[in-house]
């Protein structure tokens, strides 16, 4: 290998580069490829005596974007330079040979070419040709050139092309050329390097695209490993004026790891680093000097619970949001841990220990008066004006008020965060312009104390009351001090109700201008004092949205309360996203229903019909209806199929299919065709004869999976059918209904699927446990192609061992998708881009939904604890209104709506008839 590189001679290189392309090709050799990189991000199922990481299960190579590259035409001729664009390629040219061909190697450096649009005097380096580069160091400061290996040799001649793509680390690849030659180095370190550079790569590009310009980010930066124990990022070191990225010793093979599986996690584990080191760089960027000097002993052994100063929580809080920003993962450095730094508390302490919600220990350990100075609480409030706009948990004293036994909020308190800065138009000008040494102001005297980001921020947003009221929430509920904007409380008073009428007129009385527009309210009823409250409105609505005039700091409104027939007591509630004030009205029975009230709110009734379950009906599983008939999976039967035509509420069953030790839960159908299945079965049943139906064919699994099965997804001629941990099987639907195995979908990711729904060329994979898996089926129906996965921030309630994201369905028209999370409520998702989805919004239950069914704007679902049937308006899905709730003995699992009857399986009870009354 070549280990020295004049200057000149790179410059004279690529000179005759540019001389080249005015010239015919026929006189020019071409050298081009593509460079890629192992990458270990996904690597698992390592074992300790593996002889070569590369062969490590879950491996991949990465195309190696912007890397240095430089073609050796042999010892007699001038080398060429240059770098690999966005897609990894490269490509030189150069004159013929004088005499027999080029024996021509690729060299390549772990040097990442950042941004050549940068003028030369702000470069990061400079030492080499062609803008902003970042190097990757040998052991320490004292070597002259970076990880770099090459590749064997191969011949080119006269008006040729060489084709030559290069693989860094890995098992190489046939036809391919390995880069092997580290001069007696440990291979993995080397890799690291590439590896490395590339993370910052990643970063860097992230940082320009979210509004850091290019020219802020200008001081020289290198990397170096292994050194030392601990990674930092060192401002100043030799030579002058360069930042180091010293990086620490790391066991990434598995000959180091004690569990050896977890590969990918260390790998990850190191882009984190890596990451939030750069983002003290980029911060000593625009500071020029840091407000905590980094050799301060006082910040050394900072955690993310540290409450040392107030520089070194900004310092390090400001890192930390940068890494998961970066990574889009809402955990400290964008990690692979639970240390969620959105969620500041935990929600509703009467489901706690179910739930799992809001458990963050570390948050325990911060000292009470000192959030301000702790570093992961100064990374959740610039997470939570990065992030999308949305309601989050109150303080733990706000849920203990809600659950005084006057009260009973039948619902966890949550304020809504209204801010949202995903560009970083508002955080980096801030940064940028005015340099805050902390997060909030000092206790002192002088003015010059008065450095902190919610000063800077009250300066520059002191008209915009949204962003000064949003910030002023976000500090509150993180148990911040909000000087000089101290909160206080709303109060609502209930001054009389008229029954008949639906109205109740409140007064409201707010304190802080700011706080006004932004105030929220609710109302809880009960029927009786035996009955459970339920909120009205599943989401709190804004008060602005009554009307009315402030007069001072009070406000009078009419608010429109649930039919007479439907309460006894009612409990009204404010909030300003800081603080709730609640307000008991004890009004006793009677009156009547009064019609619709003048917000143009139906309330509907159910009522559970005489017939109850259907006669000779075992437990059910799912339901489809078509054309006027209602097929049941009846759980240890097979299918029922019932008339609803002529006689709804007692219809009549017109045929069946058994089956032995036969357990279906999902069906689907499609024309005449009928699908149902269990833990190893798929049966395709003919129902052009409603009285008659036969199956047609049956596909059996082997081993069958550890469940029931709850996915079963019919679309374009194939059949999805999740089953457990064996995966996803795809099956042809051929010509006269016969099935057979097309393909088969397993994840890591997604290894408990509970149900599939198909979109306009998309998969939506629903686990269990995690979230949802977006598949493209575009070109290759029977190989999903694995485009993303939308990750459930709070874990389902776990029941028997198992979390249950139970039950999905599909609003083709409207381009929605409704998700059941049992106790966390509804997930809707906007399809408008079917390989993008969005949460459009959350629907919250008042218990574990496990049933959903769709009928004009209502949405019907069934609640298994405790047990009942919902009716919700979802006409407009920002507030969403109950219309109807019907408790129930026995728990609901699936629900469908059809006319004007709901049908419910509930367990071992069969078929239910709920009867829908209209207002």
């Amino acid at each position: 290998m070549k280990r020295t590189l004049m200057l000149i001679l790179a410059l004279v290189s690529l000179s005759t580069m540019t001389a080249a392309s005015a010239a015919e090709d026929s006189d020019f050799v071409t050298v081009e490829g593509t460079v890629y990189i192992w990458n270990l991000d996904n690597a698992y199922n390592a074992t300790a005596d593996m002889d070569d990481f590369a062969d490590i299960p879950g491996g991949e190579y990465r195309i190696a974007r912007n890397i240095y590259v430089e073609v050796e035409f042999g010892w007699f001729s001038l080398d060429l330079v240059t770098y690999t664009d966005e897609s990894g390629r490269y490509w030189v040219q150069k004159r013929n040979p004088w005499i027999g061909d080029y024996s021509v190697n690729i060299e390549v450096w772990a040097n990442i070419l950042l941004d050549t649009s940068i003028p030369d005097e702000i470069n990061q380096v400079n030492m080499f040709p062609a803008g902003t580069d970042l190097f990757f160091f040998y052991e320490g400061r004292t070597n002259i050139y970076p990880y770099n290996g090459e590749t064997d040799t191969a011949l080119v001649g006269d008006g040729e092309t060489l084709v030559m793509d290069v693989y860094i680390g890995g098992p190489g690849v046939d036809g391919g050329y390995s880069v092997s030659d580290w001069w007696d180095e440990y291979p993995g370190d080397h890799l690291l390097g590439f590896y490395s550079v590339e993370v910052i790569r990643d970063a860097y590009v992230w940082a320009i695209n979210h509004n850091i310009p290019n020219t802020d980010i200008y001081r020289e930066v290198s990397l170096m490993y292994p050194v030392g124990d601990t990674a930092k990022y060192a401002p100043f070191n030799l030579p002058a004026g360069v930042g180091h990225i010293d990086v620490d010793s790391r066991k990434l093979y598995p000959d180091e790891l004690m569990f050896p599986d977890s590969i990918g996690e260390q790998w990850q584990d190191l882009r984190t680093t890596l990451i939030h080191e750069y983002g003290h760089k980029i911060m000593h960027d625009v500071y020029t000097v840091l407000p905590m000097d980094f050799q301060d002993p006082k910040c050394t052994g900072h955690s993310i619970d540290a409450t040392i100063t107030g520089e070194c929580g900004w310092v390090e809080g400001w890192a930390e949001f940068f890494g998961a920003a970066v990574q889009d993962r809402q955990t400290v450095n964008g990690g692979l841990d639970d240390s969620n730094i959105e969620h500041t508390h935990h929600p509703y302490p009467l489901r706690l220990a179910a739930s799992g919600l809001g458990v963050y220990e570390w948050r325990d350990l911060v000292d009470d008066g000192e959030q301000s100075i702790c570093e992961g609480e100064n990374a959740a409030v610039l997470w939570d004006i990065y992030d999308p706009k949305g309601w989050e948990y109150m303080l733990p004293v706000q849920q203990e008020a809600s659950q005084d036994p006057t009260v009973r909020w039948p619902a966890p308190m949550r304020w809504y965060d209204r801010l949202t800065d995903p560009h970083l138009e508002a955080i980096w000008t801030i940064i940028r312009e005015d340099d805050p040494d902390r997060l909030t102001d000092e206790d002192a005297s002088f003015e010059y104390t008065n450095d902190g980001f919610w000063k800077y921020w009250r300066d520059n947003y002191s008209s915009d009351t949204e962003r000064l009221h949003g910030l002023k929430a976000i500090l509150y509920n993180r148990e911040i001090e909000t000087d000089p904007y101290t909160e206080n409380s709303p109060i609502i008073e209930v001054l009389g109700v008229d029954r008949s009428a639906r109205k109740a007129q409140v007064r409201i009385t707010e304190a802080d201008p700011e706080d006004r527009p932004f105030l929220y309210y609710n109302i809880a009823y009960r029927k009786d004092s035996t009955s459970p409250y339920r909120l009205v409105q599943y989401t709190d609505r804004l008060v602005s949205t009554l009307g009315g005039t402030w007069e001072g700091n009070t406000l009078l409104v009419d608010v429109t309360v649930p039919p007479a027939v439907n309460y006894s007591d009612l409990i009204f509630m404010v909030h300003d996203s800081m603080q709730a004030y609640f307000y008991a009205y004890m009004g006793g029975a009677g009156g009547s229903s009064g019609g619709s009230s003048g917000g143009g709110e139906a309330w509907q009734e159910l009522t559970l019909m005489d017939k109850g379950a259907l006669p000779g009906l075992p437990a059910g599983g799912r339901m489809v209806e078509k054309d006027g008939l209602l097929y049941v999976a009846a759980l240890g039967d097979g299918l029922r199929i019932y008339d609803l035509r002529t006689h709804p509420n007692d219809p009549d069953e017109l045929g069946s299919f058994t089956s032995t030790d036969f357990l279906p839960w999902p069906i689907d159908i499609d024309g005449n065709y009928v699908f149902i299945a269990d833990t190893d079965q798929v049966f395709i049943l003919d129902v052009s004869d409603p009285g008659n139906p036969h199956p047609v064919d049956e596909f059996t699994i082997e081993p069958p999976a550890d469940f029931i099965t709850l996915g079963l997804e019919y679309y374009e001629g194939y059949l999805y059918y999740t089953a457990g941990y064996e995966g996803m099987y795809i099956l042809k639907v051929n010509e006269g209904g016969m099935l057979s195995l097309a393909g088969n979908y397993r994840s890591e990711d997604c290894l408990d699927g509970s149900d599939v729904v198909a979109y306009s060329d998309t998969l939506y994979l629903i686990c269990e446990t995690q979230g949802m898996q977006i598949l493209d089926i575009s070109n290759t129906p029977a190989s999903p192609r694995y485009i993303g996965f939308w990750e459930i921030a709070t874990p389902s309630i776990e029941i028997g061992g198992r979390r249950l994201h139970e039950d999905t369905v599909l609003d083709a028209n409207n381009k929605l998708l409704y998700m059941a999370v049992t106790w966390d409520g509804i997930y809707v998702f906007d399809l408008s881009t079917p390989q993008s989805p969005t949460v459009k919004a959350i629907i919250k239950s008042n218990g574990a939904v496990f049933g959903l069914s769709l009928l004009g704007d209502a949405l019907y679902t069934t609640e298994s604890w405790p047990g009942g049937v919902t009716a919700i308006d979802i006409s407009n899905l920002d507030e969403p209104v109950e219309l109807a709730y019907l408790d129930r003995a026995n728990p609901g699992f699936n629900i469908l709506a059809a006319g004007d009857y709901v049908y419910v399986t509930e367990g071992t009870s069969g078929l239910s008839l709920i009867k829908i009354v209209q207002p």
